[in-house]
């Protein structure tokens, strides 16, 4: 008899733990977004000495699928500018000339779509403004966050890429006499559905539960037939 009170308490406190487990290992960590295509428009507006200039352009997103390894699976996205023609890029080009090229790089799909785990890069909600041309050192006041170099023809070419777009038109205007007047980037949606993983935090709450309860009544029923010895007694 205490080997089957102990078997029983055993298989009702451990046994809906493992369960969870097992659920929790067989589910994909990557969920399918309840959004699965969205469009993000994009636009900037420049002066270059008197004359003002608008760019204007539509990042387009989209669900490919959910790539499965072994002990992990992670989301894919295709993504391309409508200006591109379907053709993939990750940059926005804000202006180009045969001195300079000026670009925007958007963060990623991750974090554009809603998905706030972000992928798992701690990077992944990380824009970039980078300004690459053919002269000597650009001078800027605020530091870049990193630089690198080529050369093309015998020609070095330098690229500088800055955290925010006032940085950039900062070493713009210092250098290129080319102002900011605004700016609008692409804003990440509202993705946030509901998820495979609430049910396992879900089915783990109502076990919980029931234990407790169960465990609660017991010991009630206990004290219960004791006081009813003692007055008896």
């Amino acid at each position: 008899m205490p080997f089957l009170i102990a078997f029983i308490v055993i298989a009702v406190g451990v046994l809906p733990w493992i369960v969870i487990f097992l659920m929790t290992m067989l589910m994909p960590a990557a969920h399918t977004p309840a959004v699965r295509q969205a469009s993000f428009p994009i636009s900037i507006e420049y002066a270059l000495g008197d004359e003002t200039f608008v760019r204007t352009d539509t990042l387009n997103i989209n669900f490919e699928g959910i790539a499965r390894m072994i002990g992990e699976s992670e989301r894919r996205w295709g993504w391309h500018f409508a200006s591109n023609n379907g053709r993939r890029t990750g940059m926005f080009s804000i202006l180009q000339t045969d001195r300079v090229l000026v670009g925007y790089t958007f963060p990623s799909s991750e974090y554009l779509m809603g998905m706030r785990e972000y992928g798992r890069s701690p990077f992944a909600h990380q824009e970039l403004y980078s300004v690459t041309h053919n002269c000597s050192n650009l001078v800027s006041p605020a530091r870049p966050m990193r630089t690198s170099s080529r050369y093309s023809d015998g020609v070095r070419i330098r690229t500088y890429h800055f955290n925010t777009v006032e940085e950039l038109f900062e070493a713009l205007s210092l250098n290129y006499d080319i102002t900011l007047v605004s700016w609008q980037p692409p804003i990440p949606i509202n993705n946030w559905g509901f998820r495979p993983s609430w049910i396992v935090l879900l089915v783990g709450a109502v076990i919980t539960s029931i234990i407790l309860f169960i465990r609660k009544r017991k010991s009630l029923l206990v004290r219960l037939d004791d006081k009813s010895e003692k007055e008896q007694t």
